[in-house]
């Protein structure tokens, strides 16, 4: 099959996830180009990448050079208009990485009206409140949900001799939980876990540590890191797979806390991915990424999440148990399966 895929939000190609970080929606589109392109398609990725290059399978070729022609299949990530940029595809999908509300303004609206598109989804609550009366758009449209693997980074060998101190991590966001992760840690997880040491990966907090300038709406956040020094915290600059692969398949815990609009809850998945039991509140995809009680834990409050993590770091019976469960799910599923469950469903309908 020919497969066209379009992005315009970043400049990345394929090789980018491996060494610089990026964010969970180019991550996962870079993932799909090379794994559809690894089962035997002819793969054209155009977005804003820097120069042609091919990868795992998939050309990749700037926008601004793109002679697009017809294809078996094209597929738009996240903006409808996109969509219109291939006339003569046989198919067309739309690839949605947030909640799917944006997709009833006007010119997203007009869009998906003209082009008939599949809607890939990425998790099921994204399509929990598509009904008639408020998405007449796109409730008739076929639509499937293709959760989100790990990258092969993850799925390493964990080593045999784990830090003498244990290693807790989280990727949250200053805006999005992160203040109240470091609250939590100072006050009741650190005095408890008196070794453990908690790791922070944020390109946006550690730029402000170093005396960048910030919005104010991340000032707490700033002010509790340099707090948190004295409770063994220390803020790191995120990296790319290959390099954070290795910092998670050390660690003993992640800590999260859910966003209502994040529907790929990816940097979960990756932590699992790698053995790294979770312990998160809840919100957006969490509930489908960590199977509750086994791969980790979703905590009803700031009480349990405490409790759970807690119990995590000092019990090696739990710890255990979480992460052989955590690896097991995450090496049910690969690229390639999802991949192939997506050109499946398009091709079927």
């Amino acid at each position: 099959m020919r497969i066209t895929m379009i992005d315009d939000s970043l400049s990345f190609d394929g090789y980018t996830p491996a060494s610089q970080p990026l964010g969970a929606a180019e991550k996962i589109f870079a993932s799909l180009a090379g794994a559809l392109a690894q089962l035997g398609h002819e793969v054209s990725v155009f977005n804003r990448c820097g120069f042609p290059v091919r990868c795992d399978g998939a050309q990749w070729t700037p926008l601004a050079q793109a002679n697009l022609s017809s294809c078996d299949l094209l597929i738009a990530h996240r903006k409808p208009s996109l969509l219109k940029m291939v006339a003569d595809a046989d198919l067309k999908a739309l690839l949605v990485a947030a909640p799917p509300g944006y997709l009833t303004k006007p010119k997203a609206r007009e869009a998906i009206l003209s082009t008939r598109p599949h809607l890939i989804f990425q998790s099921q609550m994204q399509t929990d409140d598509i009904h008639p009366s408020t998405f007449d758009t796109i409730a008739d449209l076929p639509r499937f949900v293709m959760a989100p693997a790990a990258r092969p980074s993850y799925l390493g060998d964990r080593p045999e001799a784990q830090p003498a101190a244990p290693v807790v991590t989280t990727t949250a966001h200053p805006r999005h939980g992160l203040t109240d992760i470091l609250r939590l840690w100072i006050e009741r997880i650190a005095p408890e876990a008196p070794t453990a040491q908690l790791r922070v990966y944020s390109m946006l907090l550690d730029h402000a540590l170093l005396g960048a300038d910030h919005d104010e709406d991340i000032a707490p956040c700033v002010a509790m890191a340099r707090l948190a020094r004295e409770h063994r915290v220390t803020v790191h600059r995120p990296m790319g797979d290959a390099a954070m692969a290795d910092e998670l398949l050390s660690a003993r815990l992640h800590l999260h806390i859910g966003q209502k609009n994040d529907m790929l809850a990816l940097g979960v998945h990756e932590a699992q991915a790698a053995g790294v039991p979770v312990v998160a509140l809840p919100g957006g995809a969490v509930s489908e990424r960590i199977v509750d009680g086994e791969t980790g834990f979703i905590a009803p409050d700031e009480d349990a999440f405490v409790n759970l993590a807690r119990l995590v770091i000092s019990d090696d019976g739990t710890h255990a148990a979480a992460q052989a469960a955590a690896r097991k799910q995450s090496q049910k599923r690969s690229w390639e399966n999802a991949a192939r469950e997506l050109v499946d469903f398009v091709a079927s309908r």
